[in-house]
């Protein structure tokens, strides 16, 4: 389930996209296990598409993760989610970049801090951007399936993650995720 247009951006042509990653949940063992197995084939397949791309390009959508950029942990090839993994960590070989990351490191360096525009179901502010609770039977597990990424000549000049209970009242269990871009240094 993806969509790519071309748009013109300050007079470049620029590829703008949209992914929806199959998600790997299932209500048995072998359910589970093809459809992991079908969205790591998907995960390759969109990293091979992502390759073949020349120019600027955006890439957003819901990518049915639910690692955390930052949560350290290292998966090898015999891990069963290694392909999704792979997509996710910093230097990726599809060449794109994390939005959420870049406009995490340009707001450190200007003192920002970096983390105003992160919040959780109220509206509270934390340090990891929330865009789905993923949480049953009362229990609450906030985490980042949906992203932006960019090829490294698309500037990001801010990124915003709205609030889930904003969602939730337009009707969506998934939070916005907006990021503010230009092609070059412009």
């Amino acid at each position: 389930r993806a969509m790519a247009a071309t748009a013109v951006v300050s007079g470049r042509a620029m590829t703008v996209a949209s992914w929806h990653a199959p998600h790997a949940a299932g209500r048995s063992v072998l359910e589970k296990r093809l459809r992991r197995e079908q969205k790591m084939r998907a995960y390759r397949a969109m990293e091979a598409w992502i390759v073949q791309q020349r120019g600027p390009l955006v890439l957003g959508g819901d990518m049915n993760t639910w690692q955390d950029d930052r949560d350290g942990n290292v998966l090898g090839p015999e891990h069963p989610h290694y392909d999704e993994y792979r997509f996710h960590r910093v230097g990726a070989a599809h060449g794109l970049v994390d939005a959420d990351r870049m406009d995490r490191a340009r707001r450190a360096a200007e003192g920002d801090g970096g983390d105003g525009n992160r919040g959780d179901a109220d509206g509270a502010e934390q340090t990891m951007a929330v865009t789905y609770d993923r949480g049953h039977g009362g229990r609450s597990i906030p985490c980042r399936m949906d992203r932006i990424y960019v090829s490294k000549d698309v500037v990001v000049r801010r990124v915003e993650h709205r609030s889930l209970g904003e969602a939730r009242e337009a009707g969506s269990d998934h939070a916005v995720v907006r990021a503010e871009c230009a092609v070059g240094d412009r």
